[in-house]
């Protein structure tokens, strides 16, 4: 059967591009869905581009990448923009994991394309058990989004020690979102599934997109430079049986960074 592959977003940026070497990276016969960022305004809409994928597949999905595309405007207050910019970068991305769970085949890729700033590390402590642990699931970081929207349109975000600007809580909640997605996929009956987050660098942002796209099975994780032990990287999300490639992690270039690095620095901390 042919494989089948989704990239959403691919109207803007370097979405384009992605398409592209995808096409030539995977083998003759696959089918490359693209959508454009306004395509995907609502669950209906997430669930019917999962079902045509998966028919294009014979029955599955194999690779999704999603490009977010929403970007902060400049010289439009926060307030005014944090709504729509979490309902595409965040609600939209929990939209697509929702519709794809079921349509994914064994050993298939989802990739979310994020941002440097999805680490723990870039919120005070006193927010990142919001969106850390077992129990920071879609639903849960959901709410927490919705919360923080509000905080941030009443102008309360400040007092709660948000920071002022609001791609570094859509990144930080990305990438809980890909840690919780792959903590519900190991749990599902698909087998060999990775689920990713990456930043990409800016040498070559559509290659590094498509290198954690495209990892092969095997033994160790194939063109990723591991910056910690993958034990470190993977500690809510272990990786499906039979790979110790990446999983449930943001990888930043061609690096895995651990979600809880900041935390394990608070507690050296603390300790002296």
């Amino acid at each position: 059967m042919p494989a089948s592959a989704v990239v959403t977003g691919a109207d803007q940026g370097i979405g384009g591009a992605v398409v592209r070497g995808l096409r030539r990276r995977l083998a003759p016969g696959a089918v490359v869905r693209e959508a454009a960022a306004d395509q995907l305004p609502d669950a209906p809409a997430a669930r019917a581009l999962a079902a045509s994928a998966a028919t294009a597949g014979g029955g599955g999905v194999d690779i999704v990448i999603v490009h977010t595309t929403g970007a902060v405007a400049p010289g439009l207050r926060m307030a005014d923009q944090v709504r729509d910019y979490i309902e595409l970068n965040n609600h939209g991305v929990h939209r697509l994991m929702a519709a794809f769970s079921p349509v994914l085949r064994d050993g298939a890729r989802f990739v979310v394309v994020s941002g440097a700033l999805g680490s723990l590390d870039h919120l005070p402590q006193g927010l990142r058990d919001r969106f850390d642990g077992p129990d920071a699931d879609l639903p849960h970081l959901a709410r927490v989004l919705d919360g923080y929207v509000a905080a941030v349109e009443d102008g309360t975000a400040a007092d709660q020690g948000w920071p002022a600007w609001i791609e570094v809580a859509s990144r930080v909640a990305q990438v809980a979102a890909v840690r919780a997605f792959a903590r519900a996929v190991a749990a599902g009956p698909h087998r060999g599934v990775l689920v990713n987050a990456v930043a990409p660098g800016p040498d070559d942002p559509v290659e590094d997109i498509l290198r954690v796209a495209t990892l092969p099975d095997g033994a160790g994780p194939v063109g990723i430079h591991a910056a910690a032990p993958l034990s470190a990287v993977l500690p809510a999300a272990d990786p499906p049986a039979g790979t110790r490639l990446p999983h449930g992690t943001l990888i930043v270039g061609r690096t895995p960074v651990p979600f809880m690095r900041a935390r394990l620095a608070d507690r050296s901390v603390n300790s002296r």
